[in-house]
């Protein structure tokens, strides 16, 4: 494991400094939703490759392990669990506030749904999806102020009333 003072992230077996890798992730990140865009938009040109590479490549970002300078020797979970683990107690903006504190490295949400999968971070937010119900507020209302506050959608792009509706079962 990395023992230089900055926070590390392990990438294909060699450990580079975590704000590089952010970079990185960035243009990772908008390849692989160009890539799904154009799997989704074009199913009958898009091949078995390329469906498969969305997948594998975002279940390879969530594996990616990260080494913290500490006091002690503590073992902290790969980046990805740790992130899935806070998801389900904490809204995605918690979470991301959290491995700010814990890990040194303070992904967006767009990284933050790479990390963890569009499935853990739906789930993240059904509680909140179940209060909003409760208390009236509809799916174009819900979609509105996600959008407003610059939370995306599970698969990128912007929410949607019917985004809402087929994501929640509404």
């Amino acid at each position: 494991m990395a023992t230089d003072k900055e926070p590390m992230m392990k990438i294909a077996g060699r450990w580079v400094p975590t704000h590089k890798v952010w970079k990185m992730l960035e243009t990772v990140n908008t390849a692989t939703d160009l890539v799904d865009r154009f799997n989704q938009d074009m199913p009958e040109i898009s091949s078995a490759h390329t469906q498969e590479t969305v997948a594998v490549v975002r279940e390879r970002i969530r594996s990616l392990q990260m080494s913290m300078p500490q006091e002690e020797d503590e073992e902290k979970l790969p980046l990805g669990d740790a992130a899935i683990e806070l998801l389900k107690s904490q809204s995605p903006e918690e979470a991301v506030a959290t491995l700010e504190q814990e890990y040194g490295t303070k992904p967006n949400l767009k990284d933050l749904i790479t990390l963890v999968g569009p499935e853990a971070y739906t789930d993240s937010l059904r509680g909140e999806v179940a209060e909003y119900v409760q208390n009236m507020i509809t799916p174009d209302q819900i979609a509105e102020l996600w959008n407003e506050s610059r939370r995306p959608a599970p698969n990128g792009g912007l929410w949607s009333e019917n985004l809402v509706r087929k994501t929640f079962d509404l």
